[in-house]
């Protein structure tokens, strides 16, 4: 088992090598689920082990971990990105990340943005509820920012309820963290010009996605 651990790793790492060697931007891991235990059916879903050793090899190879904050800075203002500069975000605000993922982020001290929807952390059950966010806000190395209100396709609802998701959900977080929040991800990573827009207007500094073609 060891071993298949160590091969599904070493195969998910050589991609990130591709990645970050062939962009001259900053190349961002995106995460969601961190399980216990192998899960096949979870396709968005890594081992906790090999999430472990992905961390241990960033480390080891002297790859620099920088907030979404501090990489959008870089960006807007034209500055020349450090080699071998890495963001990690968490999408969905999954309760593994809490157990699982942020004890090995505190060892390395990596600063990654985590990306929870309101309705699930009102839910709670296999997602992180607010003590658990307030938690993390307050060790320093987590940002939080908005996935909505909820996990819609904002491209596939009315602009209207689009607004909704993206303006209500940045208010809502803000008031439970006491903290801005200026960060957005979109779900699926379904964007185009016009919700682009409504993130600006709401205040949002950055907001990430996916390769969606707009539409």
């Amino acid at each position: 088992m060891k071993n298949k651990i160590l091969i599904a790793g070493l195969l998910v790492i050589a991609i990130f090598i591709g990645f970050i060697a062939s962009n001259r931007a900053i190349p961002i891991l995106m995460y969601h689920s961190i399980s216990k235990t192998e899960d096949k059916a979870n396709i968005l879903g890594i081992n906790k082990d090999i999430f472990k050793w992905q961390m241990e090899y960033l480390q080891k190879h002297n790859y620099r971990v920088v907030s979404l904050k501090t990489a959008g800075d870089m960006i807007m203002q034209g500055k020349k990105i450090p080699p071998r500069s890495v963001v990690l975000t968490f999408d969905d605000g999954h309760r593994d990340f809490y157990t699982e993922a942020y004890p090995v982020i505190k060892k390395y001290k990596f600063n990654v943005a985590i990306f929870p929807t309101v309705y699930n952390t009102e839910a709670g059950n296999d997602y992180m509820n607010w003590a658990e966010l307030n938690n993390l806000k307050e060790g320093g190395l987590v940002d939080i920012g908005s996935h909505g209100l909820c996990h819609q396709s904002l491209t596939r609802i009315p602009l209207l309820q689009a607004k909704e998701q993206i303006i209500a959900s940045k208010a809502i977080f803000e008031k439970k963290l006491k903290k801005p929040v200026i960060f957005f991800s979109y779900p699926f990573g379904a964007v185009n010009d016009s919700i682009e827009e409504v993130v600006k207007e709401a205040g949002y500094e950055s907001a990430v996605g996916t390769a969606y073609r707009k539409g």
